[in-house]
This record gives C-alpha cells, structure tokens and sequence, in this order.
C-alpha cells in the first residue's frame, strides 16, 4: 500500500499522501538499512509505477513488484531485498509476522527484509480514533513483543506530515477524517504534524525463536 491510510477518494488520498515524509526519510533509510543500489528488490503490495516503486527506482533498485503482501508463488532467482509498507504484518494475527514467511523463502541467504509501519505515540495517531490500533503498534515495537522476539529490529524515524499552510491542513485533515480531522486541526499551530514511522528489518537467516 502507498500510503498509511486507505481513502475511498483516490484524489484526496493522493493530495494527502504529497503531504506525508515530504523530507523522504523512510526511503533514504531503506537505503541505509536494505543497501538497495543495483540489488534485485521484490517491493510486496505494489504494482509497477506506484508511487513507491519510483522512490525505490530513484535509490537504484532493480525493483520487481508484486500485489499480494505475501510475495509470488516463486521467482526465477533469489532477490537481495524485499519491502512492504504499512502492509507487512497482520493485524488479526497472534503471529504477526507469520504471513511474511513465504516472503523469505523467495529471498537469498542474508538479504533483508524491511517492513514500514507506523509506530504511533505522535500528533497523527489521534486521527485514527483506534485504541486498538495505538495498542497494537506499541505491541509491536515492544522488545518482549511478537515482532522483536521474531528476530526483527527497528529503526525509529521522527517524520512529518507537512502541509501547504493551516487552511489547507483543515481542509485535509477534515475531509479525510470527518470524526477527528477537524479538532486536530483547530490545535495545530504549525501546518505539519509530528509522524513517527518504524522500519522493522531483518537478515534472512537470522531469525530466532520468541522470548
């Protein structure tokens, strides 16, 4: 998925995705993290020519997308990384990281694998209005949690949600958000709010069993 957030209204969800990491931090640290210039990278909940498939074929990926989370049934040859966003890990599982598996059946001995998420506990959280959703993400980055007990690790990005000026955020954030959007807007100060993302990342191979 492109964006953190599923709107019906595909030009409101493109005017607001515009206004998300404008700084591109997620993709400079999958650079960092996946090494990804002139490497094979299977980019899982795509299609060819998404938006983040052009932010990974500007960091010189050989970028080969595929729709389903879950990866293609096979590949020709092992890719060296593999990228989900916002996607990677099932919300309705007790092992979130379980649908992953097939993904790294498709990857070569010590390729990584990088999974964006939201990490919550920020000004965009309330938006959403789900406590379920806030417990999860902090489950999630817990040390004794599903995910870090699978042998992942996280890095933490202080990104934000930036914004043309105040007017414009109201306008989003309401029309996007019609429970929440407007309150956070009559407190923002700034047209940008404060959005923390987690890349989850793992060496295949390197898993180890759950505290």
């Amino acid at each position: 998925m492109d964006a953190p957030f599923h709107l019906a209204d595909g030009r409101l969800q493109a005017r607001l995705l515009a206004c998300v990491d404008v700084e591109d931090k997620i993709p400079r640290t999958l650079a960092t993290l996946g090494s990804m210039a002139g490497r094979r990278t299977l980019l899982l909940g795509a299609r060819p020519g998404s938006f983040r498939a052009r932010q990974l074929d500007v960091l010189g990926a050989q970028v080969v997308t595929w729709p389903d989370v879950t990866g293609p049934a096979s590949s020709d040859e092992p890719f060296d990384v593999a990228v989900t966003w916002w996607d990677g890990f099932d919300d309705g599982e007790s092992d979130p990281v379980a649908p992953l598996t097939p993904v790294e059946q498709l990857l070569a001995p010590g390729a990584r694998l990088l999974v964006v998420q939201d990490y919550g506990r920020d000004e965009v959280s309330p938006l959403y209005g789900d406590p379920a959703r806030d417990a999860r993400l902090q489950q999630w980055s817990r040390r004794d949690g599903p995910v870090l007990g699978a042998g992942f690790k996280v890095r933490t990005l202080h990104c934000r949600w930036t914004f043309p000026d105040l007017s414009a955020a109201a306008d989003l954030l309401h029309r996007a958000f019609p429970a929440t959007g407007a309150a956070i807007a009559a407190r923002m100060v700034r047209p940008r709010l404060d959005y923390r993302v987690a890349v989850y990342h793992r060496i295949v191979g390197n898993r180890r069993a759950a505290a």
